[in-house]
């Protein structure tokens, strides 16, 4: 059977980059032979052709799907049909807006159902900030998603499963009704209980969904930055705004967010210089380790505009038995057996639940753990005075 091409096109406004335009195509043709239906096909994509057609750029290309080794032909058809029907589909994800890439099927099959925006973890690096500002029309506004689901972006946490499952319905809640529900979120309970993780990975999630957010580190970040960020005339407004340790916010850089998180939603500048005000309806997620300061802070202004509040407790034994596994699994010749002594000597005898901790004398002790020898030092060179000596490990134990 002669491999058919999938003639694609989208119009827009702003001449595109080539290299953008292909990965937008590369989206679409991966999606559409991901799981079990792309088993033994492959893609090819074409040439970007770009012409101005009544005031608008007119971008065309073409994906052709073929089979990398022979089967049945009608079994083929089939499987062709269910493909195209994914790339057609694909074509108007959310990522691309209310510019979708369109195509005419071959053999004009019942055309799909747009499918729920999925997102997987594609990307594992630490970026943070406004999703890329360089081009607009590459952002999507949170509205226009279907459907959100967490993907892959938060399997690195464990125990977390409730606090991220009611953080991201709240970003559900927003989508479903134009940002008009905004159920701010605070994360809350004492450092090292991964509150931390679900924001950065939850902007790992906004970013690949193409959502303009922006993240805020309250030690660092200034009334003046804030509201340089939001009122510049080339800004472009996030639907989110993630703000890290929110109780540690400078009373000058509070104000702007109490604006932009009340009904109003509205950021404003008064002073000798400039009279600016513009309308920022963001959904803000946050995180604090004291919460007893955040509700002193304005006199409870800052913590009451927080309707969603999730407390995140520190890990149990359990859950810090799998995070000290996760964390060997990434070193060269590690070894499991660092575990038991590392929590013998932290979680049970002193109390110790903080994972960075637990983390750092696992990683650092590592064999001397096995013999004691570690503990002992520990014992000796700890800043909290411990009422025994560190235990000898019988070796046999972890055989």
């Amino acid at each position: 059977m002669t491999p058919d091409r999938l003639t694609f096109s989208r119009q827009s406004e702003r001449r595109t980059s080539d290299d953008k335009l292909r990965d937008q195509l590369e989206f679409i043709a991966s999606r559409s032979l991901s799981s079990s239906r792309g088993r033994g096909w492959a893609y090819e994509i074409g040439p970007i052709e770009a012409e101005m057609v009544l005031s608008a750029w007119l971008f065309t290309s073409w994906i052709r799907f073929y089979r990398t080794r022979e089967i049945d032909p009608a079994r083929e058809h089939e499987q062709r049909i269910e493909i195209n029907g994914w790339a057609a589909a694909s074509g108007f994800n959310a990522r691309f807006g209310n510019k979708p890439w369109t195509t005419k099927l071959v053999d004009n099959p019942t055309p799909k159902t747009v499918p729920e925006f999925t997102m997987i973890d594609e990307s594992q690096d630490d970026s943070t900030g406004i999703v890329d500002p360089l081009d607009d029309e590459d952002l999507v506004s949170l509205a226009s998603i279907s459907r959100i689901k967490q993907g892959g972006f938060y399997d690195h946490l464990y125990g977390r499963d409730s606090q991220v499952r009611i953080l991201l319905s709240s970003i559900q809640a927003a989508c479903d009704s134009n940002l008009v529900n905004r159920f701010h979120s605070l994360l809350h309970g004492p450092p090292g209980s991964a509150k931390t993780d679900i924001l950065l990975s939850t902007s790992r999630l906004l970013t690949q969904a193409r959502v303009s957010h922006l993240v805020i580190d309250a030690t660092t970040s200034t009334g003046a930055g804030i509201r340089k960020a939001l009122l510049d005339e080339d800004a472009i407004l996030p639907d989110v705004i993630i703000v890290e340790e929110i109780e540690k916010v400078s009373k000058e850089a509070m104000h702007p967010l109490l604006g932009i998180m009340d009904e109003r939603g509205t950021i404003s500048q008064f002073n000798s210089r400039r009279t600016a005000s513009r309308k920022v309806p963001a959904l803000v997620l946050a995180s604090a380790n004291d919460y007893d300061l955040l509700s002193r802070t304005e006199s409870g202004a800052l913590l009451s505009r927080f309707s969603n509040e999730i407390y995140c407790p520190r890990p149990d034994r359990s859950i810090l038995s799998k995070i000290l596994m996760r964390e060997i699994g990434k070193v060269k010749g590690g070894d499991p057996a660092w575990i038991e002594p590392a929590l013998v000597f932290c979680y049970d005898e002193r109390k110790i639940t903080d994972p960075r901790m637990l983390k750092r004398i696992c990683l650092c002790g590592k064999e001397r753990l096995l013999s004691g020898e570690y503990q002992k030092d520990l014992a000796v060179t700890m800043r909290i005075p411990v009422s025994s000596p560190a235990p000898t490990v019988n070796l046999e134990m972890f055989k």
